[in-house]
């Protein structure tokens, strides 16, 4: 009589936290996803630093941390635990916790852990990504230097240059092709602001580098403020 007893208070017990437990992810679902997120680890090794950011209307917007930071597809929440997306189809959402979510299922099947980020408003921060992801589609191509001050040093490598083609690539890198010359490469990953390019060489970035373009759509590059030199290139469409 003793065991049943003890059996029944047990299930009893369990039954009370799974009724908690259930309460507390509905409050969570309508509220607490609302905001910016950030990718927190990932079954997907090539996925990094990625950025979340759901809206009040259950609209999203899913921004890359590893290619430069391109907008890599918009969707919607619906229901209370699923997401639709453009690229990846419709992905489910466990809520952890109010600061911790997952996302799986999809094309991919990948297992994603995003955390909430507190940095600034995310209505502005979805602005200036939306910028970055403008920017970036500008200057992804083939470029060359067409015009300089001054003999041109490149960020964390010795030596000064006055020719060079910049290919800007979709996957993140760039590479310079010194004196114009295949066999010569200096190579940088890259994130794109919301004016200008921040390369990367090992432990230095260019953080100063700003980009804009002239009435020709040529490019208006600044390596280095300290320099003080701006560089025109201008975009290859044919490549000899």
């Amino acid at each position: 009589m003793r065991l049943l007893t003890t059996i029944f208070l047990l299930k009893l017990i369990q039954s009370c936290k799974d009724t908690k437990q259930h309460d507390r992810r509905t409050a969570f679902d309508d509220n607490l996803l609302i905001g910016e997120w950030r990718l927190d680890s990932s079954t997907n090794r090539f996925f990094s630093y990625d950025r979340l950011i759901i809206l009040e209307d259950s609209s999203l917007y899913l921004f890359s941390g590893s290619d430069g930071g391109s907008l890599m597809t918009t969707g919607r929440r619906f229901g209370k635990d699923s997401i639709l997306t453009e690229l990846y189809g419709t992905l489910k959402l466990n809520l952890i916790d109010s600061n911790h979510f997952q996302l799986g299922g999809g094309w991919t099947n990948n297992e994603n852990f995003y955390k909430r980020s507190k940095y600034g408003d995310f209505h502005d921060n979805l602005k200036e990504y939306l910028k970055q992801d403008s920017l970036r589609k500008k200057v992804i191509g083939w470029w060359k230097l067409v015009s300089f001050q001054m003999p041109v040093k490149l960020i964390n490598y010795s030596g000064y240059f006055d020719k060079f083609t910049l290919n800007i690539r979709e996957d993140g890198n760039a590479v310079f092709y010194l004196e114009n010359k295949l066999d010569s490469t200096v190579d940088y990953s890259y994130k794109v602001n919301v004016d200008g390019i921040d390369f990367n060489r090992g432990c230095i970035v260019g953080s100063d580098c700003k980009t804009s373009f002239d009435s020709k759509g040529r490019m208006k590059l600044v390596l280095d403020n300290r320099m003080g030199d701006t560089l025109l290139l201008e975009r290859l469409t044919d490549l000899k």
